[in-house]
């Protein structure tokens, strides 16, 4: 009998746990994205104004509106949600990642933020991410 209890609780983990790991490493592949815009952007800027604070204020700027519209479709086009919700949220990963030029930390911040705002749409009853 514990051997059936042991195998049906291993069976009802396992797709916890295989959503867990393909969140984490989504939300890494989005920070990759986002380091990788961010970097293009400031250099671009950067080339464009050769003033270093203005470079990495518009490219900041538009990371967050361009991540924030790559979740057009997963909102059903609501572009407020898009740029609000997921644009702004992305500031305190790059703010991170700007400070201390380190991805794995930007990447907590994010894994973090999401894991926050679905917590409280729980709490709301809406599913938010």
């Amino acid at each position: 009998m514990s051997n059936n209890t042991a195998d049906a609780a291993l069976h009802s983990i396992f797709p916890f746990i295989t959503d867990i790991t393909i969140k984490l490493i989504s939300l890494m592949e989005e920070e990759l994205f986002k380091v990788s815009l961010l970097i293009i952007l400031m250099a671009v800027m950067y080339h464009l104004t050769k003033d270093k604070k203005i470079s990495v204020w518009v490219g900041v700027f538009l990371n967050l509106i361009i991540f924030g519209l790559c979740h057009f479709t997963a909102y059903n086009g609501n572009i407020i949600q898009c740029v609000l919700v997921i644009g702004l949220g992305s500031f305190f990963d790059l703010f991170v990642y700007l400070k201390t030029k380190n991805i794995i930390n930007s990447w907590i911040v994010h894994v973090m933020y999401d894991y926050l705002f679905s917590a409280v749409g729980l709490l709301l009853g809406l599913q938010l991410l």
